[in-house]
Order: C-alpha cells, then structure tokens, then sequence
C-alpha cells in the first residue's frame, strides 16, 4: 500500500475509534468471513526483503477466503505503526493484525488495545518483549541466525580477520542476532575480531550509507556482516569502492541483488529465514483464533536456510503455493502415540476429529500401543509407510527417540511427511516440525508452583516415566530452576513409572513409603497427579502432603477443584494436534512449508482458575 494511502486509512477511520471499540466483542463472531480483513503491519514496505513474505500471506488469504492487507510506513517509524494499528482496531471487520515491530516499548499499549477490543495479534519477524501483548510469535529464532552467520563468517575467513557489522541495531530482533553473532564468534572463532556496528535503518539507502561510511573507516576489514536484507547494496559499496576481492560479505534474507552478488562472489553466503511459511501460518492462525476454531502455539520458530554459490541456482526460486485437490477424502494422515487408551489423550482426539472435518480428509484417530511398546510403534510406522493413501505421519509420543527418528526418516524418503508431538526427536532431520510443549519450560513452571507451595523450603520427589526424553527434559527443567531459585527445596527422589494408572499408583506408594518427611510430590506426565491424590487419602496425608501434576484431563478436575492437587502445568493439546494436522496437510500438498518447531504456552490450572 502506497504511504499517503496508508496514512489516509489511519486518519479517516481514527474519528470513529471510540465507538467502534465500544461494539466489538459482539461484532466479532458476526463478521462473514470473505468480510474478515487482517492486517499485516510492516516495518519498511517499499523494502524488497518483503516479497516472498507477502506471497505467503496473499497465498494464505486466498486459501481461507478472507482479505489481507498489507500496510506500514516506507521508511521504519513507529508512531505510523501505532496510526495504522489503531485504524485497524477501528474497522469492524478486522479480524487479526500481524505486526513486525521497529520500537516494541511503543507499539505494546495499542497491541494490547487490539487484543482487549477482541482483535488477536501476531508478533512477527522478531518477538516483542511484552509477550502478553500478542497471541502469539512467528518467526526466526533471531540469536540463532546471528550464530550462523557467525559460522559462515569464521570458515570464510578461516578463522582470522576483522568483521563489520552493518545493521537497524535499534530494533530488537536485529540486536538479538549481532548478540548471537558476537557471542558464537567468541565461543568458536577468537580470531575474527568485530571491530564495529554501522547502523541503519532498513532501507537501501541508508543500507549503502552504512556500508560506504564503514569501509572508508576501516580499511583494514576484511568483511562485513549484514543483519537484514542488505547484504546485496553492500555489495555494490564493496565494487563501487574497488574492494571486491578484498573484502567479502555475508548478508540475511533472500533478494535479487543478493543473489546477483553470490553469484559474482561479492557475497560469500546468505542466511534466508522462511518468511513464506511465517506469513502463511501468522495468518492461519488469526484466522483459527478468531473464528474460534482453535487455540494457537505460543512460539512458532522457522528453519533458516543458508545460500552459498554452491545452491544458488537451487535455492533461487522462492516457494510457490500449490491449491490442493477438489477431492481429498482419500488421503490419510497417522496418528501414533505411545499408550492409547490412556485419558491423556481426550482433547487431542477432539481437535483431530475436528482437523479432520475442517480439511475433509479421510477420518482416522489415534494409533500405537495400549502401554508403552517400541516394536509396537515402529510397526504401526511401518504400516503406514506401505499404504499408499498415506499423506503425514505424526509421532504423537514417542518412547524411544532413536528407534522412530530410523523410522520416520523412512517415511521422509518415501515423500511422506512427519511430525513429533509432545517431545521433541533427537535428529531434527528426521522429521518435518515439532509441535508440542516446550517441556523444558514446563518444568520450569512446575518448579515455579513448587517453590510457592513450600514457600521456598522442603523436601520433594518425582514420578516420571524416566526412560522417555521429554519427561527427562522436564525433570531437568524442574531440578534446575530449584537449584538456581529455592536451595532450601531439596530433590531427594525420582521413581519411574510407566503412564499407566497402577504403575503410576505404586511408584507414588513407594516414594512416600521410603520418604516419610516428604513435603511435595511431582508427577511429570499423564494424569498422575490424580492417582497420587488417591495414595495420600489412603494414607491419611492429604493436606499434609502437596501435589504438583501434569496436565488437566477431566478426571484430574475433581481433585484440583477440592484442592488436594495443588496445581497442575498443563500443555495445549488441542491446538498442537489441530496445528499438526493442518501443517501435515499443507506439506503433503505443497502448500506451504511449514515452522521448524512450534510450542504451546505451559499453562497453570488450579482450584483458582477453575473457579474463574
């Protein structure tokens, strides 16, 4: 959208603000879906980083029927953010605002606005530090495409020379990446010096300005680093200063003058974020949430890909959105988890079933083994590998990680998506996405209960199908943040179970019965709390002895609602199973690819929220 258009939108429509606002919440649910309109904020729109993004979300916006907009200033400026924002919050049609923010301390107040009249909100690109302030973030883990370039930049030097940095160091996203540039650097390269950051502010020009400024004060460097979508102008800096040859460059995203510089050998290599899979999926999930079709990850964190002049001509093409058959009832998509018919798994039935409806695939529920059984789940793989109607495999919950990472690599040569759900595999290559908890950070916010029960000071131990990696992650999540937050509270045992409800009842038994002086027990999976609430009024502790659970099935409310479960840290299984079967869908018919890992916010349920 040109500048004075986007302006016009942002000053006509203030004048009605205040009314409008008044009238959304019951707007919201009555708006036809071809009326709906998302809008996607920009940082700099006239920028050529923004194409292969733009084809995502007008691809997307096609798929669902509904009106995408895309709008900011030309130039990085926030107040023009906030006017179109609030222009947007204005409309009773919008239905979902992406934002890619340049000052997130200015621009959090009117997302809040957004999300208070109703409106979810999608931080792209970099995340705001006010998480509250959105929905949800899509994008790239900005630290770690920092250490990648720093890879890049330590073997194009071989290990020795003098690096500029040429970057809109004002915006938080590109100061997480120099971060993680300077600090991997430091860590594997000690020989490659930074000797300073040239700041722009996104665009061309002030991209080239930058550049040329810096090689005229430093002409001793021997390459410079481009946080953004400049590394092509560099380039041209590089050549118009008779340096080419001398000094190289290393840039971020994926645009013609970039690849035109690769290809002459001006630019080393170029870190490109999948910005068609963010914008996809940004506006995939404004439209689920505000239609109310699903909850949505909190965090989804797109692969970057790095171009070199080995794959350039591979990786020159950007993506381009396949529409999928009129007829898709015959393709079937695989569910296997680890124990079937354990009540863990209720909501997930739910919104598969519902995924299934909403795509008008072949209906198929959940498969694997009634306990915990590898051989067991490697054949329903197997199985699903030799159907030919297969279209998408999801590894539910996996016991042994190295068994179905073989597996399901398989499945990937035979041109069969996969997914991991629940814990993650321990060969990212293995499979397409993750999408499940961060189990990390569920331990975390159990030890964070723990340390409130206790108020700081006690004795704890855990149950736990301790052969299974997520929940080992957990535990180290748990244990960690004790160390590092309460010393007063102290680990004294873990005993394994297997998820089933005897042998989650005996381990609970056990515990208690070699550690009287118990304070707290936390369980790590499934719905153990509950069978362990069971074993103290057995044995005459409940109140005496606390509880700290995993996950909220309907059986487990009973005991969190009467207070004899402390509190459970409860994962969003609805939407990682209706997430991974619209990401399988979108893989197998090419019409999109898809976030590298997606995790679902660790949620607390207590006898005080369920009451609210």
């Amino acid at each position: 959208m040109p500048k004075s258009l986007a302006w016009a939108l942002a000053l006509v429509t203030l004048a009605a603000l205040g009314a409008a606002c008044m009238v959304r919440t019951a707007l919201a649910a009555a708006v036809p879906v071809s009326d709906q309109e998302y809008f996607w904020v920009a940082a700099n729109v006239g920028h050529p980083f923004y194409a292969e993004g733009k084809a995502g979300w007008e691809a997307a916006a096609k798929s669902l029927g509904v009106k995408a907009q895309f709008v900011g200033p030309e130039n990085p400026d926030v107040q023009q953010q906030i006017a179109l924002i609030e222009a947007a919050i204005a409309k009773p049609t919008t239905a979902g605002i992406l934002i890619y923010s340049v000052n997130d301390d200015a621009i959090e107040p009117v997302l809040n606005k957004a999300r208070a009249a109703g409106i979810p909100v999608i931080s792209g690109n970099g995340e705001i530090k006010d998480r509250s302030a959105r929905d949800a973030f899509v994008g790239t883990a900005n630290s770690a495409l920092g250490s990648t370039a720093a890879d890049l930049v330590g073997k194009a030097l071989n290990g020795a020379g003098k690096v500029g940095i040429v970057s809109f160091i004002t915006a938080q996203n590109h100061q997480e990446r120099v971060q993680g540039f300077k600090a991997e650097l430091a860590a594997k390269f000690p020989g490659v010096q930074v000797i300073g950051v040239a700041s722009e502010d996104g665009t061309p020009q002030s991209e080239t300005t930058a550049a040329a400024a810096f090689l005229q004060a430093h002409p001793d460097v021997n390459l410079l680093w481009t946080t953004d979508a400049g590394s092509g102008f560099v380039a041209q800096v590089i050549k118009d200063q008779g340096l080419q040859g001398k000094v190289l460059a290393v840039g971020t995203d994926r645009t013609a003058e970039q690849l035109a510089a690769i290809k002459d050998g001006t630019v080393y290599a170029t870190i490109v974020q999948d910005t068609f899979a963010e914008e996809w999926t940004s506006l995939h999930f404004l439209y689920w949430k505000y239609n109310h079709l699903s909850s949505i990850s909190d965090t989804c964190i797109t692969r970057p890909a790095v171009i070199t002049k080995d794959n350039v001509a591979a990786m020159e093409q950007p993506f381009v959105s396949a529409m999928p058959p009129k007829d898709v009832s015959d393709q079937a998509y695989v569910w296997v988890a680890a124990n079937i018919g354990d009540p863990f798994y209720t909501d997930e039935l739910k919104a598969w079933a519902a995924a299934v409806k909403d795509l008008g695939v072949k209906p198929t529920t959940i498969v694997g083994p009634v306990t915990q059984d590898v051989p067991a789940q490697i054949a329903v793989v197997e199985q699903a590998i030799a159907n030919p109607s297969t279209a998408g495999i999801l590894m539910g919950a996996a016991i042994d990680y190295k068994s179905t990472d073989t597996v399901l690599a398989k499945a990937r040569a035979a041109g069969i998506p996969t997914l991991y759900g629940n814990g993650q595999g321990e060969d990212s290559s293995a499979r397409d996405a993750f999408v499940g908890t961060d189990n990390g950070a569920l331990g975390r916010k159990s030890a964070e209960l723990a340390i409130q029960a206790l108020k700081g000071k006690g004795k704890v131990g855990i149950t736990a199908i301790t052969a299974a990696l997520n929940i080992q992650q957990r535990i180290t999540g748990f244990t960690d943040y004790l160390k590092a937050n309460a010393p007063g509270i102290q680990v004294v045992a873990v005993v394994n179970e297997d998820g089933s409800a005897k042998s989650q009842t005996d381990a609970a038994t056990n515990l208690l019965q070699a550690h009287p002086d118990l304070d707290l027990v936390y369980n790590t999976d499934d719905s153990g709390s509950l069978f362990i609430a069971q074993v103290l009024k057995d044995q005459g502790l409940s109140g005496k002895v606390q509880v700290i659970g995993t996950n909220a099935a309907a059986d487990q409310l009973p005991t969190l609602k009467s207070g004899e479960v402390y509190a459970n840290v409860t994962q969003d299984l609805y939407a990682e199973e209706w997430i991974s079967l619209h990401f399988l869908f979108w893989l197998h018919n090419k019409m999109s690819t898809v976030p590298d890992t997606c995790y679902g916010a660790a949620l607390v349920v207590n006898k005080e929220s369920l009451n609210k």
